[in-house]
C-alpha cells in the first residue's frame, strides 16, 4: 500500500488505516502447517504420530471380516449377510487406517508425519478387496477339500453368481466411506 505524499490531505473513505494501527500478523501464515516432526533438530510443538497401530488394527479387521466371510460361506454354505460382513468389514478398515490421516502424540521415536487422505483410502480399499478376495479364495479351497472339481473362477461363478463382485464393491465403498469419515480416535 502506497501512503499518500504530506502535502496531499488524507481523505476520510478509509483509503489508509489509522497511523496507530499495526499492519503486522502475529505469527507467518505459514506457521498454519507446521512440520509433523520432532525431535533435536525439529520443530517442537507438533505431534507425531506411531503407524504400527491402525495398520495392525485394520489388518485384524480385514482378516476378522475374511474369516466371517469364509464362515459363513463356506462353512455353513449360505450367502445371507455377505453383503453386510463385507461393507462393515471394509468400513472397519477404513475407519481404522483413518487414524493415520492425523497427527496424533507417540511413546517412541520411530514416528512418521500424517498420511494423505488419499494414500489411506487407496490403501483401505486395497485391504478390503483383498480380504474378500482371500475370503473367496479360502471358500474355493475349502470346496476342493470336500471333492470339488471346477476351478477357481467356474466355481465362484456357478455358486455366487455376482454376489462376490458385489461383496467387493459394497467392501471397497465401505473402506473409501472409513476412510474419509474417520478417524475413530486420535492417540
Amino acid at each position: 500500500m502506497t501512503v499518500p505524499p504530506p502535502d496531499r490531505p488524507v481523505p476520510d473513505s478509509g483509503d489508509r488505516p489509522p497511523e496507530t494501527v499495526a499492519r503486522r500478523l502475529a505469527e507467518p501464515p505459514s506457521a498454519r502447517y507446521p512440520q509433523a516432526r520432532q525431535g533435536p533438530d525439529r520443530p517442537t510443538g507438533v505431534e507425531t504420530r506411531m503407524t504400527s497401530g491402525p495398520i495392525l488394527q485394520a489388518l485384524a479387521v480385514a482378516i476378522g471380516g475374511a474369516a466371517l466371510l469364509f464362515l459363513v460361506s463356506g462353512i455353513l454354505s449360505t450367502t445371507v449377510g455377505l453383503l453386510f460382513i463385507a461393507a462393515v468389514m471394509g468400513a472397519g478398515v477404513g475407519l481404522t487406517l483413518a487414524g493415520l490421516a492425523v497427527a496424533a502424540p507417540s511413546e517412541s521415536t520411530a514416528a512418521s508425519a500424517p498420511l494423505p487422505r488419499s494414500t489411506i483410502r487407496r490403501a483401505a480399499v486395497v485391504l478390503a478387496i483383498g480380504a474378500v478376495a482371500f475370503a473367496a479364495i479360502a471358500t474355493w479351497l475349502f470346496a476342493q477339500s470336500e471333492g470339488g472339481a471346477l476351478g477357481l473362477f467356474d466355481y465362484l461363478w456357478s455358486t455366487f453368481g455376482l454376489l462376490v463382485p458385489t461383496e467387493i464393491v459394497v467392501a471397497a465403498l465401505g473402506a473409501a466411506w472409513g476412510s474419509g469419515a474417520g478417524p475413530i480416535r486420535t492417540g
